[in-house]
């Protein structure tokens, strides 16, 4: 019987590491991709550096995070003006002092109905967002014009009572007309009801007034805490830009002062107007059109420093800040108040024949054929003329 014997020169393969996890593939998972770096390929003033790009990375994208956030709440750019809240009373026993020393966080001390009338600029807490809070009066050509520049529209109702009729005839107006993006509403005389009844009354009137309005509303009381969310909601939302912005400049003025003409005569005077510049920019050179009153040049401009700056420590006063910048136009550039176009009587007017001319063309006279009635035989001279120029023409 023949045996047989392993050979002393079969190759011999190498073995597999013993453990879990071994293979290549296995290996790959675990580090998720990543590669060990290479023996004394860094030094720990490289890892240093490398940490150093991650964390500047990083504070870019915050910082890019943060100017984002600025411009959509419209705390971006430079110095901004402040946003501008119009407060109208709904019903009629509804009070705007108030709700308007609220908007401007004045203590509760100084809410009082005596309280002063025009526009107050305040900031909002340390949100870097300021406000200038106004009431509108019950007029619907004045509350038309605050639309057109207003960011924001409050309404201020009382809880017993409904919507008086100017009220819901100025807000359906001010719709077709263009109102706000933001709208909200402060519902007074909840000090009394229960949550429940707090959060009925609440819910009823942000209902009725967006119906109203066509867009959503936010409604608050007059708490401490619905007072604090009013001021977040005024520093935190979106303002969106109307078409009319972009084009047009405005100005809401906060002080308006009638002064002597020099050199004028008895009666007439320049009315100066201090203000915030809002929308487009506005130029020397331009017309400026008062509602109601007409439009007129600017004579002069005087650009002062902000009195409400974000930075500045000192508190804001009635005028537009210290001594400024004055511009004054140039008259080659400046566009004439004429608003129609001048009437030339003489334009295309057909000039009268002299009497030389009438008596040399009765005095003259044309050969025509035998035959022929006046109307051809007075363009009989024309039509030949035309016929040599045609065949001209026709030549070349």
């Amino acid at each position: 019987m023949d045996h047989h014997h392993r050979s002393a020169l079969k190759q011999t393969n190498k073995k597999f590491k013993q453990g879990s996890n071994s293979s290549k593939r296995s290996i790959k998972r675990i580090n998720k991709g990543k590669v060990n770096a290479k023996a004394g390929g860094g030094t720990v003033a490289d890892s240093g550096n490398r940490a150093d790009r991650v964390n500047a990375a990083k504070q870019a994208r915050e910082e890019q995070r943060q100017q984002i956030m600025k411009a959509r709440r419209g705390i971006a750019g430079n110095t901004p003006p402040p946003r501008l809240v119009t407060l109208l009373a709904a019903t009629k026993s509804a009070a705007l002092a108030p709700v308007k020393r609220s908007v401007l966080s004045q203590p509760l001390d100084e809410m009082s109905d005596s309280s002063a009338k025009g526009p107050e600029t305040a900031q909002l807490g340390k949100s870097g967002q300021r406000v200038t809070a106004l009431e509108s009066p019950k007029d619907l050509l004045a509350f038309l014009d605050l639309m057109m520049v207003s960011d924001m529209l409050g309404l201020v109702v009382q809880e017993s009572e409904d919507q008086d009729a100017m009220s819901a005839h100025m807000v359906h107006a001010g719709k077709l007309y263009g109102l706000p993006t933001a709208v909200f509403v402060v519902v007074q005389g909840l000090k009394a009801k229960n949550t429940n009844q707090k959060n009925q009354a609440l819910k009823k009137w942000e209902t009725a007034l967006g119906q109203a309005v066509g867009r959503e509303v936010k409604a608050f009381s007059e708490s401490f805490d619905d007072a604090s969310a009013m001021l977040r909601f005024l520093a935190n939302t979106k303002i969106t830009e109307r078409p009319s912005w972009q084009n047009h400049p405005l100005v809401l003025s906060h002080k308006v002062e009638a002064q002597a003409k020099e050199g004028g005569e008895e009666g007439e005077a320049t009315l100066a107007v201090s203000g915030y510049v809002r929308c487009a920019p506005l130029s020397i050179n331009q017309l400026c059109h008062i509602p109601a009153h007409g439009t007129f040049h600017i004579s002069k401009m005087t650009i002062h420093t902000d009195p409400h700056a974000i930075a500045s420590k000192r508190g804001g006063s009635e005028s537009m800040g210290g001594e400024g910048e004055e511009v004054v136009p140039d008259p080659e550039l400046q566009t004439p108040l004429d608003m129609e176009e001048q009437v030339d009587e003489m334009d295309a007017e057909q000039t009268w024949p002299t009497e030389d001319e009438l008596r040399t063309a009765r005095t003259t006279k044309k050969k025509v054929p035998a035959g022929m009635d006046d109307i051809t035989a007075a363009w009989w001279g024309q039509i030949d003329d035309e016929d040599e120029e045609g065949e001209e023409g026709d030549e070349g």
